[in-house]
């Protein structure tokens, strides 16, 4: 049996138990489609999926969603966060597909995007804030190419306003979890808190010497963790955490930008809001430094 299987999307998953599947899309974002590859159950489940998609009207929001996912600025950002953008796009789309563009100019549409922002706040405010945020960059995308004259998304603010203060890593974590991880876990934890790298590049292996899975990364990291008596923190936390100690030993937010890979904005975001609360390094490291630039106006003046 023969099939058309344009679009057609796969990703690799490492269930509980540590084995590896295959899972089998219609298309990137589409529905899971059920049966082994090939087989005439998988053809059936994919030429039904196909049979439910049909192509947008235009002037409502569903054509703009559509467009936005075939487009580069979505194509060029990380498979991950690809991911989870078309997860939010699915809220969008199930609320607001039919919404027609001409009503995005009404500012009493910015109202009802904000409604529904507090509904979804209400079972989870970050998720209510990443939904809003993709929504958001999908109307700015389409008000720069000139499909819409208005983003009534724009300066929409947040819902949730937590702070990582207490989330970082200190020395004792980090002399727990050396002494207590798998030898091969160590180097992705001094890589992350020298360089402050996320986990996307491959450039460190696992126990089997091949390159990590998402999933098998996170639950060997997760266990590691576990056995070190670490809580609370994340790998993600270390990210944070390179930014904070190389401030504290004085370095610039470029020079940390150009290490970590942050944008200058993030830097300061995560210096400011986040990481780097009273610290009392940093308070004597100041008056260090006050001391010494007024003991040297002083030295001037009076020639010494």
């Amino acid at each position: 049996m023969r099939i058309n299987a344009k679009g057609l999307h796969w990703t690799p998953v490492t269930l509980a138990d540590g084995t590896k599947k295959i899972y089998w899309y219609a298309w990137r974002g589409g529905p899971r489609l059920s049966g082994e590859y090939g087989s005439p159950e998988f053809f059936a489940a994919f030429n039904a999926a196909v049979a439910t998609k049909v192509p947008a009207p235009e002037g409502c929001l569903l054509a703009l969603l559509q467009a936005y996912q075939l487009s580069q600025d979505f194509l060029s950002l990380r498979e991950r966060t690809r991911a989870d953008y078309v997860k939010q796009i699915a809220k969008i789309e199930q609320r607001f597909g039919d919404c027609p563009l001409k009503a995005l100019a009404d500012p009493r549409t910015r109202g009802i995007f904000l409604d529904w922002r507090d509904e979804l706040a209400l079972k989870s405010k970050r998720q209510a804030d990443y939904a809003w945020t993709v929504l958001a960059r999908v109307l700015s995308w389409a008000k720069d190419r000139g499909k819409i004259t208005v983003n009534p998304c724009e300066r929409g603010g947040r819902v949730y306003h937590g702070t990582r203060v207490d989330f970082v890593w200190s020395v004792d974590d980090e002399a727990a979890f050396l002494e207590h991880a798998p030898a091969h876990l160590h180097l992705p934890l001094l890589l992350a808190l020298w360089t402050g790298q996320r986990q996307g590049p491959i450039i460190l292996t696992s126990a089997n010497a091949r390159p990590w899975t998402e999933g098998g990364f996170r639950a060997s990291w997760w266990l590691a963790c576990k056995k070190a008596g670490i809580v609370g923190v994340t790998f993600n936390d270390l990210r944070g955490t390179a930014v904070t100690r190389l401030a504290l030993v004085g370095c610039s937010e470029a020079e940390i930008a150009t290490i970590t890979g942050h944008s200058l904005r993030d830097v300061r975001s995560i210096l400011d809001a986040h990481y780097l609360h009273r610290d009392v390094e940093l308070a004597r490291s100041a008056i260090t430094k006050l001391e010494m630039g007024y003991a040297k106006q002083a030295g001037a003046k009076t020639g010494t």
